[in-house]
């Protein structure tokens, strides 16, 4: 079924509620205004705004909700058809509790609406994230002929990841009335940033002698689940990526081998990564500097004091 726009009409000093197809522009106009969906016009606020949000963000990521949508804007309408005679009709539903509590039957058309919306709302948000699960799966599917065979069983675990919301407080301007509705268009516009792309794009610039050494240092937190200490993020995909082209292909091995070997121990390799960076202008023989540094750390030093030593002297 085709998914609708909801929009307010003004023409002739009347307020008409608009079905718009998103798709055709096509607009079908309804004998009902904003207040028939409440006497403040807040019903319709929140009616459209929810349905809006959860229809742009169907058609971003071509999400087909089935009957689901049509079984929804059935009971929206059922409820304005009610009159207020019937509406005040006394019927029996049962509560969150599973118990039988009497109601308006309008009050009860009413939840169900809520509901369904509900229930939309959730479908999209999995749906986004199986959408978002399978494109990143691909991406590491393509660079699998760069990798070593020890790197495959690290892509599989990657790929079972399931994508988690990052959760961000946002701000409400405006109509408090909406929060909820600008609450889900955030969670929307979030799910939308792919963590993943970045990686994607520096790991085919970077050469193919090091790209497996690179691929194991850049999603290191995220195989050993501790994302919450992705000290490379600090540095970042392209701030690595730079450094690399910086110290040339042959250092580069070496100093993506120095990272892992600190990433292991548990250390801050920003810091690492920072005194490293100090030290290369003071530094004549680079190839024997990043040497160096790495028989330190095989020698138990941390990173940055591996670094320290050799950029002093």
């Amino acid at each position: 079924m085709a998914m609708f726009l909801f929009e307010v009409d003004k023409k002739d000093g009347l307020k008409r509620v608009v079905l718009v197809n998103p798709r055709t522009k096509e607009k079908r106009f309804t004998r009902y205004s904003p207040d028939d969906f409440g006497e403040s016009g807040d019903s319709y606020k929140l009616f459209a705004g929810f349905n809006n949000a959860v229809v742009n963000g169907a058609l971003k990521w071509s999400i087909n909700f089935g009957d689901e949508y049509r079984k929804f804007l059935k009971s929206e309408f059922k409820l304005l058809a009610l009159s207020e005679e019937d509406g005040e009709e006394i019927v029996n539903i049962k509560n969150e509790y599973g118990e039988i509590i009497s109601v308006q039957l309008r009050y009860a058309y009413d939840l169900d609406c809520g509901k369904k919306i509900d229930k939309l709302k959730e479908k999209l948000i999995e749906d986004v994230k199986e959408k978002k699960k399978e494109k990143r799966n691909k991406q590491y599917d393509s660079i699998k002929p760069y990798l070593n065979e020890e790197d495959f069983a690290a892509i599989e675990k990657l790929k079972e990841k399931e994508i988690v919301e990052k959760r961000r407080f946002f701000s409400v301007s405006g109509d408090y009335l909406l929060a909820g509705v600008h609450a889900l268009e955030e969670r929307i516009s979030n799910l939308e940033i792919d963590q993943n792309e970045k990686f994607i794009e520096y790991f085919a610039k970077v050469d193919d002698v090091n790209k497996p050494l690179f691929f194991r240092v850049v999603k290191f937190a995220e195989l050993d689940n501790k994302e919450e200490k992705n000290w490379v993020n600090a540095i970042g995909v392209d701030g690595l990526y730079d450094f690399m082209i910086q110290i040339g292909s042959e250092n580069s091995t070496i100093y993506l081998k120095s990272l892992l070997l600190s990433l292991n121990r548990d250390e801050n390799v920003w810091y690492f990564h920072d005194f490293t960076k100090s030290g290369l202008d003071k530094i004549q023989n680079r190839n024997d500097y990043f040497k160096a540094i790495y028989e330190l750390q095989k020698n138990g030093k941390k990173g940055k004091d591996a670094a320290f030593e050799q950029y002093r002297e």
